[in-house]
């Protein structure tokens, strides 16, 4: 056989790997996992005089003001929150992202949330809303809950886009409509 059919054959079959690579990055879903329990952290939280935090964090107590020289952190990325944390963010005007399928997404949302599952990302392309939001402001990320890995997929394309500060609504859209918090329906917009 000679040195050419050699080569060629040889990176042809470098090629097939490489695409095959490819193939499974893009089908094989990422998952986060957060260290082990930490009670979330919401962005800035309150801080009465004292150095005690309020017991709701989405409401601070009365006359409290941060302390003086008190350090203030970001919340760490990808941190999955509660549905308490995910309201008081939703209530300080943090925009919501539904990582969900179409079509549950139609039968009902976070009133005002932005369609937005891993695959609208395929091919580098970034869904306009993002373009008007603040990378380092909270965004809240979710999908069914439980078991469902949609929503971290998500965190992961947001980080990669320069999205700092990612929450995961981990009881997901389920258990923010039992809770009887602010939902919508209809197809997302374009």
């Amino acid at each position: 056989m000679p040195l050419g059919t050699i080569i060629q054959r040889a990176f042809a079959l470098g090629f097939v790997g490489v695409l095959a690579g490819a193939v499974h990055s893009v089908v094989t879903p990422v998952t986060l996992r957060p260290a082990p329990p930490a009670p979330p952290v919401l962005p800035n939280p309150p801080v009465t005089t004292n150095g005690e935090r309020p017991a709701d964090p989405a409401t601070p107590a009365a006359g409290s003001t941060p302390a003086a020289g008190a350090p203030t952190q970001p919340a760490p990325l990808g941190l999955d929150i509660d549905l308490a944390s995910a309201a008081a963010l939703f209530a300080a005007g943090a925009p919501f992202i539904d990582a969900r399928l179409a079509n549950e997404y139609e039968a009902g949302h976070v009133e005002g949330a932005f369609w937005m599952p891993s695959e609208v990302f395929m091919n580098g392309a970034i869904p306009d809303a993002l373009n008007f939001m603040d990378k380092a402001a909270p965004v809240v990320v979710y999908c069914g809950g439980g078991q469902c890995d949609a929503s971290h997929n998500v965190v992961v394309l947001l980080q990669q886009l320069g999205f700092t500060r990612c929450h995961v609504m981990a009881d997901g859209y389920p258990a923010w409509k039992a809770a009887g918090h602010p939902v919508a329906t209809g197809k997302p917009a374009m």
